[in-house]
Formats: C-alpha cells, structure tokens, sequence
C-alpha cells in the first residue's frame, strides 16, 4: 500500500485537476505532500523501530494509513486532499523502515539476496501497478477508490501483521528533535522552490533556496555534533551504503518524473482512458516481476558493478524509446516496448541496491540505515516529480498554453497546439534520460576499491 499510494495518483492527475477544479501545480502536490510526510520522518521512525521493536511500529503506521485513505477518499477540495494525503504519508512513515529492518533480522547469507529481490519486486511492482490499478478505478467508478480501496486491505493487513510478524527486541536510543525539525523544514523548502520556483519572483525563489540550504546545513552539522542522531553519518563512510544511496535517488527520481509526461501524453494528446493509457505501460511491472527470481540469484553470484551499470543503461535505453514514442504520428506500441525495456533495467537496479546498501551495516543500525534508504528512495521521487511538474509548467507557459489551468479539451484541440504540447511533454523526458545516465557512472564506482563479493557476509 505504501508503494502503490506513491504513483496510483498519478494516473488520476487530469481528473483530479477538473473535478476539484484546481491548477497541475496544486495536483502534484497531493502526491508530493504524500511523498515528503513519508521520506522525512523515516529518518527517526527507523530507530523507532529499533526501539520498541518493528511490529508495533508497523501496526500504529498500518492504521494512521488506513484511516488518512479513508479520509482522502471523502476530499470535497484539493487543499483537503493534500492534509490527508500529508496524514497518509505519516502512517507510511512509520511502516516503511520497519518492513527492510524484519528482511534483515530474519534472513541472512544467500538467502538474504532472495529475500531482498522478493521485497524490491514488491515495493517496484506496487510502484509501477500505482497506474494501472488508478486507471480500472478512474474509468469504471471515479478517483476516490484509489484510497478507499485501502481501507479493506489495510484491515486485512493489522490482523496479519499481528499474527505473523515476530516480536524482536528493542534497543535503548534518544531521538533527535532538534534534526527533525530541521530535515523537515530544509526538504519541505527545497521541494516548494523546485515545484513553485516558475510561478515565484526572484527575490521570493532565492530567498527560498538560500533558506532551504541553510536548514539543511544546519541539519548536517547537527549530526556531526551529537552522538544520538538521526542519520548515522558513519554509515556513508561504508562505501557500498553511500554509492546505493546516490544511485537509489537517482533511479527513484527518474522513475517518478517519467510517470508524469507519459501517463499525460497518452490521456491528453492521444485521447487514451485512464485505463488503456495504463495498460500501455503494463509491461514494465511485468518485467520487474517476471525477473524478480532471476534477478535474486544474479545478486548471490556478480559483483555490483556487472549488474547496475548494465541496468541502468537499459534503463536509460528504455528512456530514450519512451520519448522518442512521444509524438503523435508514432505507435503506441512504442510506448509499450520502451517500458518494458525500462522494466528490465529497474528490476536489476533496485534489489541489488537494497541488498549492497545493508551489507556492512551492524544489526544495531539496521532501523536507521533502512530509514535513510527509504527516506532518499522517496525524496529522489519526490524531487523527480516537482522538478517534472516545474519543467511542463515552465514549457506550458512559455506556449500561452495557461499552464496547469489548460483544460483537456483545448489539449486535445487539432492542429498545432496539440504537437506543441507533444513536443513539451517529449522534451521533459530528458530529466528521466540524464538521471539514468549518472547513474550508471556512478554505479561503476562498485568496481574500484575493495566491494564485498557477492558470497561475503557481515
């Protein structure tokens, strides 16, 4: 479920934009609000964990969530949506850390590798499914039961999490407040000057992101100063924890910006349903399930390199194809085929960097490094989305089109407005491209250096 509400709203963007009659802006921010009250606080609910142990922490999150789905559900206005989305997100918060830190308690050596892939698998497939379930809902009942379908399952979910996971002891930590607040502020700031940084005047976007740097930093020396805190910077000088981290925010946000111009250009320049536009791009969940056992094995036998620098130019491969099938007088097959080669090269990216980042980490860490895994995994995507929104918006304006407040109809108009507006969703999909490609480079630093091989344990 935590997954699945990341992406599930993007497909209902366009009917969210005209039934709460609101702006693209303000639409991405119901996911980008979601995506921030999850990442943040993952950086202390981690060590929650390792204090009172994951399962109680998973149940409390479990529930926060399936009541917030509930409360998405009856929206009646986009600011509406947007605070529960935000209360959705601190449920995920809680849960998200607590899933990675039991995977690592429970299986270890070879064994660890499969459990890994199994859990990637889960948590890309939800990603990637986000869409396609959005659009059966969108096209036969309306954008509501993208949450409200939450609420069975995640009734069904307490009971089981109550009655299958083990208990495990906790260890003795203090919580960082004062890092909190400022991690929160800093990336709250940041993201609100990269998703409004068009509509903002000069001095108002500088004075935004000089005060969004500032917190940060003040957050960064914060931890150098205290022995309790929230990111153990320790952990990043464990080089295979800090080239997964840079790499993990690189994939998460080129994965999340892609969903945005695709899923619009299928829509709203080729006239597709919800639905039709997300089965387009099935083939990218199925490859990254399909794969999920072979890509286990893979981790257990090859060094980090020969497995993520070939992902991700797959990857950026299926990148290319997708914008080059953004043009109306393409097939949209190609489309098709581009996510599949996309899917590919994700299935082989993140469990393995699920894997790497955890290797050298003690037991008594997990909690934390799990946090932070989690929290960069999402903050990549929630930047990759505001930087897609601002990269459309910018396009949009500079066309007359009106920006977010373009209506579908006048979208879909014949003639050239409709390849112009092609011809901008086609050249947003750079971000996505160029994201990969750093990727890559950066994935070839597993090769120098001495890598724990894929038989070593800590």
């Amino acid at each position: 479920m935590i997954m699945l509400d990341t992406t599930i709203v993007a497909i209902a963007q366009p009917q969210l934009q005209a039934n709460l009659h609101t702006s693209l802006s303000l639409v991405i921010w119901a996911s980008t609000a979601y995506m921030v009250a999850y990442a943040v606080p993952m950086l202390f609910t981690g060590r929650l964990g390792d204090q009172y142990g994951p399962r109680i922490i998973y149940v409390s999150g479990l529930i926060v969530f399936t009541v917030a789905s509930a409360w998405c559900g009856f929206s009646t206005s986009i600011s509406m949506l947007i605070a529960a989305r935000i209360v959705q997100g601190l449920g995920a918060a809680l849960m998200g850390p607590q899933t990675l830190a039991v995977v690592n308690r429970l299986f270890t050596g070879k064994s660890r590798g499969y459990a890994m892939s199994a859990w990637s698998a889960v948590q890309g497939s939800a990603t990637l499914l986000g869409p396609i379930l959005g659009g059966f809902f969108v096209s036969f009942l309306n954008w509501r039961w993208i949450f409200f379908v939450n609420i069975p399952i995640g009734l069904i979910a307490v009971f089981c999490a109550l009655r299958f996971i083990p208990h495990f002891a906790g260890h003795s930590h203090r919580f960082d407040l004062p890092g909190i607040v400022l991690s929160f502020t800093g990336l709250t700031a940041l993201i609100l000057t990269i998703q409004e940084g068009t509509s903002l005047k000069a001095p108002a976007f500088w004075a935004l992101l000089v005060g969004a740097f500032a917190l940060l930093t003040c957050f960064v020396l914060s931890q150098l100063r205290q022995n309790e805190v929230l990111i153990p910077l320790r952990l990043f000088r464990n080089r295979d924890f800090s080239l997964s981290i840079a790499a993990l925010v690189l994939s998460s946000l080129a994965v999340n910006a892609q969903l945005i111009p695709v899923m619009y250009y299928l829509q709203r320049v080729m006239g597709m349903s919800a639905l039709l536009a997300a089965l387009t791009a099935i083939s990218m969940p199925v490859a990254t399930v399909v794969l999920a056992r072979f890509v286990g094995k893979t981790i257990a036998r090859l060094h980090p390199a020969a497995i993520l620098t070939p992902a991700f130019l797959l990857a950026t491969t299926g990148s290319l194809i997708l914008q080059y099938a953004m043009n109306p007088g393409r097939s949209t097959l190609l489309v098709t085929a581009g996510y599949a080669v996309f899917g590919v090269g994700i299935a082989f990216v993140w469990p393995p960097l699920a894997t790497y980042s955890l290797r050298r980490v003690a037991p008594t860490d997990h909690g934390a490094a799990s946090g932070i895994f989690n929290t960069m995994r999402i903050v990549g995507g929630v930047i990759g989305m505001a930087a897609m929104g601002a990269i459309i918006e910018m396009q949009l304006a500079s066309l007359g089109s009106g920006g977010g407040q373009a209506k579908a109809s006048a979208v879909l108009s014949p003639g050239p407005y409709r390849t112009a507006y092609s011809r901008v969703l086609e050249t947003s999909t750079w971000l996505p491209v160029v994201s990969f490609a750093i990727g890559a480079v950066i994935s070839l630093g597993f090769a120098f250096g001495k890598t724990i091989g894929p038989n070593e344990e800590k």
